[in-house]
Order: C-alpha cells, then sequence, then structure tokens
C-alpha cells in the first residue's frame, strides 16, 4: 500500500489527496483529468477548424494561379510571385485576391469587388484586363 492510498472497507484502496500542495493534473492511476481532457479536445477541434479553413483558401489561391499561368503564358512561381505583389500593393490578403480573381473569371456577380477589381486591372501587366477583372455594368455581360 503506498502512501497515498488507505483501505477502504472493500478492501480496495482510496485515493486521497497528496499533502503539501503536490496536487497532479492526473490521478495516480494515469487517467487524465476531465478539464484537461475538454482543453484538449477544444484545442484539437480549433486546429481541425484552422486546417479546413486553410485547405480552402490554398484550393483558390491555386486556382488563381492558374488563371494568372494561364492569362500571362507563365510558370506557376511567377503567377504567385504576381499575387503576391498584388496583394502587397492592394494591402488586401492573398486569399481575398485569389477569391475576387475566380469569382471574375467565373463570370460571378463581383459588384461588391469593384474597387479592388479596378485596383487589381490597373496594376496587371498589359492585357490584364482581358482576365475579366473590370466590374460588370448593366447591358455588359457576356453572351453565353
Amino acid at each position: 500500500m503506498s502512501g497515498h492510498d488507505a483501505p477502504a472497507l472493500s478492501g480496495h484502496p482510496i485515493e486521497t489527496l497528496p499533502i503539501g500542495g503536490h496536487e497532479s493534473a492526473e490521478p495516480e492511476c494515469g487517467i487524465p483529468d476531465v478539464a484537461e481532457l475538454m482543453t484538449r479536445l477544444r484545442a484539437a477541434e480549433a486546429e481541425v477548424a484552422q486546417l479546413r479553413e486553410a485547405l480552402a483558401s490554398q484550393r483558390v489561391i491555386g486556382v488563381a494561379i492558374g488563371i494568372l499561368a494561364h492569362r500571362f503564358r507563365c510558370p506557376p512561381e511567377q503567377s504567385w510571385q504576381l499575387l503576391v505583389r498584388l496583394s502587397q500593393t492592394s494591402n488586401v490578403k492573398v486569399r481575398e485576391l485569389s477569391r475576387i480573381l475566380v469569382d471574375a473569371h467565373a463570370g460571378h456577380d463581383v459588384a461588391a469587388d469593384a474597387d479592388v477589381l479596378a485596383m487589381l486591372a490597373s496594376q496587371l501587366p498589359v492585357g490584364g484586363q482581358d482576365l475579366g477583372l473590370t466590374a460588370p455594368t448593366k447591358g455588359s455581360e457576356k453572351d453565353q
């Protein structure tokens, strides 16, 4: 019998609190404290949410890089550098610029992003306006 256990009526030891302030987060039997498990669970859930968001952002960024690489006939690395430069000069995050580029390229309504699109069109190399980066105006929608 250890110094921390006292005999119970059933013959099994009863765990007692250690004296002297040496309280442990885990009981002697090695089972983690419920509060510790909840903390770990919350941290894991937050990490999963962040990873999902990062994965979704990476997909959109990859598509934007592909659009730029195709349009300007340059390698993906050069398209990435262009995207980073545009982000820095516009003070708009790469993932947000990528979303706007992809939405504009796909023909989605991007009127809410008209200011960013105008800035992008002015910052892109010659011919950047051909990317469809101008906000659509009434009557200017492309025939499908």
